[in-house]
């Protein structure tokens, strides 16, 4: 080809696209094409190419490294076709739209920067290969010590914060429970047993499966006004009561400072509060890639611009079409679930799920689907916003940072094999709030003599986890 690069020279240079304008109709994919390599694709999409030579830090470490989406976005030419440079355009809005523009560039996710078309692990691997593969990886999780003891840990702190914070109010735990738990989701919803109190009682503190426990906490992350009366309310008190002395004090800084933030978006205009604030106790932090997942624009009175467009499109939800006694489910459905599934029918009987998969489709031309469709790499239903809620929940009920490692085994584990994302939909939402020595990494490079070095970020080989609660977590095998 006349514009192809040598591979070996392209995985000595960082490539930096200016992306050519398109038509406004942005084409929906479930399985995209995978290009023959990344100079073809470059090519394809017509974009000119300019090349320097990476620094020493792009090249070195066990990870690559991280840069702000301010850098990117510029690298793909986008901020201007909004913002026009970094101080927006002369006349009497010039002050107002900088500073919607400087939100949204500070602010915004962090992109990996280094070679940009290195490909995945998966790269060149069929669909039903990566699918296999992947689900493999969450089951391996599944089985390990970090996944069992964490959650275990978190359903019992996230049941002692609800029945202590129903006790502000004067409200039974019987009750607390039913209105947490059990007013948001149904059937559809993957471990779903019941709304009686009792039954979740029994899930969170004595024998849930990985399914049933997170289900539960997938379906308080859609009540949020539960949550909301209890961190608007609570004093550092409070937390020291529900959580311990150490847990509680890091818990109630968490929850002061999302405080803040949610009482500040709240005074902002509805048209702006959802891209530029903080909405809820749970929302995604600003520079989560869970943003890109809906699209932001700036606001009309400042003469509006197309930010990003979302790469999530909803289409309506459709049953996984499996039966109740599947080789597939894992860990095979408890006795609960089979009896809440059937509703009275003798088993094995058809599941009422619905993933994510069955319900989000990637739009083509977003930016998570331009970036995962480089390297190769498995999409499903965009970056998740479930891991982001969870891990901001983790860091209010008193977990720590670090802690977070733990925490995206489970995530990964547990959506994965729901089939609700990807893998690198799990790691991409997580890596916002993730310590540095624990980052992803976004393809291979050239010195990856691993057979899955991106994934193995998922727990990198060598680390042990001292946990905040106690247990310490050695480092394991879970890659085939």
């Amino acid at each position: 080809m006349a514009c192809s690069i040598p591979l070996a020279r392209s995985l000595l240079v960082a490539i930096a696209f200016q992306v050519i304008l398109r038509p406004c109709q942005s084409a929906v994919v479930k399985d995209m094409p995978e290009l023959e390599d990344a100079d073809a694709e470059s090519c394809l999409l017509q974009k000119p190419v300019q090349q320097h030579v990476v620094t020493q830090a792009d090249v070195t470490g066990p990870y690559l490294q991280l840069a702000s989406a301010e850098q990117e976005f510029e690298r793909l030419s986008r901020w201007p076709e909004a913002c026009n440079g970094s101080f927006g355009p002369p006349g009497p809005n010039a002050t107002r739209k900088s500073a919607y523009c400087g939100i949204m560039k500070s602010h915004t996710p962090n992109i990996y920067s280094g070679i940009i078309n290195s490909p995945s692990s998966e790269k060149n691997t069929k669909p039903s290969d990566k699918y296999r593969f992947e689900h493999q990886v969450a089951i391996n999780l599944i089985t390990t010590t970090v996944q069992a003891e964490t959650t275990k840990e978190f359903a019992l702190r996230l049941y002692n914060l609800i029945v202590a914070g129903a006790w502000l109010n004067g409200v039974a735990a019987p009750e607390a429970l039913t209105k947490a738990f059990g007013s948001k989701c149904s059937l559809h919803n993957a471990g779903f047993v019941n709304n009686k109190s009792s039954t979740i009682e029994t899930v969170l503190l004595k024998n849930g499966n990985i399914r049933e426990i997170w289900g539960l906490v997938y379906c308080l992350t859609k009540n949020m006004p539960v949550l909301e009366d209890i961190f608007m309310k609570a004093n550092a008190s409070f937390f020291e009561g529900v959580l311990g002395a150490e847990a509680g004090a890091r818990a109630f800084a968490v929850v002061q400072e999302r405080k803040v933030q949610v009482v500040a978006t709240a005074s902002m205009p509805s048209n702006v509060k959802y891209a530029f604030g903080i909405p809820d106790f749970l929302w995604p932090t600003k520079n989560s890639w869970v943003n890109f997942g809906f699209g932001a624009s700036l606001p009309q009175d400042v003469g509006g611009g197309v930010l990003w467009i979302g790469s999530r499109n909803y289409t309506g939800c459709t049953e996984v079409g499996l039966m109740t006694d599947s080789p597939d489910i894992y860990p095979p459905l408890s006795h609960r679930e089979i009896e809440a599934q059937c509703e009275g029918k003798a088993p094995p009987c058809k599941l009422q799920w619905q993933p994510g998969a069955n319900c989000i489709n990637i739009v083509a031309d977003s930016f998570y689907a331009e970036r995962a469709t480089r390297n190769g790499y498995r999409m499903v239903a965009g970056a998740s916003g479930t891991t982001a809620n969870v891990f901001q929940l983790a860091l209010s009920l008193g977990f720590t940072n670090d802690d977070l490692l733990a925490f995206r085994v489970v995530m990964t584990a547990w959506l994965v094999q729901s089939n609700d994302h990807s893998l690198i939909e799990t790691i991409l939402a997580a890596e916002a709030q993730m310590p540095s020595e624990y980052s992803m990494q976004w393809g291979r490079m050239s010195s990856d003599h691993d057979k899955w070095p991106d994934f193995q970020r998922i727990w990198p080989k060598g680390t042990t986890l001292k946990t905040s609660w106690g247990p310490v977590f050695e480092s394991f095998d879970f890659l085939p």
